[in-house]
């Protein structure tokens, strides 16, 4: 129920930052479930609401950074987002996400940093 209310309110605070992709509007509850899906082996995906950013572990059960952490990160535009998703990094030298599910990981990105904003 408590995961069900965060993809929820993830959701509505990310549609004014949905940006158009090749099928229309991204989905940030499927960005959630995309970046479980291809991310969740070395970072944290979960927005841990009840912890403050500096409370967070700086990196994930592997060697990568809280997906938290890097939605407030100034310097992690959307744009360099979906280049990070797109090349081959770290541990995911062997990955490919398609670009609907790339675009939707952005939106759930900016779900949790407009979502902290309110």
């Amino acid at each position: 129920m408590y995961k069900t209310s965060i993809i929820a309110a993830v959701a509505l605070a990310a549609l004014p930052f949905a940006s158009a992709n090749n099928a229309g509007i991204t989905d940030p509850v499927q960005g959630y479930k995309n970046a479980q899906a291809e991310c969740a082996s070395c970072h944290v995906i979960d927005p841990e609401p009840r912890r403050t950013l500096a409370e967070l572990p700086a990196k994930g059960p592997g060697v990568a950074r809280h997906f938290k952490s890097i939605a407030f990160d100034p310097a992690m535009t959307p744009d360099k987002i979906r280049e990070i998703l797109r090349l081959p990094h770290g541990e995911m030298a062997n990955v490919l996400i398609a670009e609907k599910d790339v675009d939707n990981i952005v939106s759930y990105l900016a779900g949790l940093r407009r979502k902290a904003d309110n």
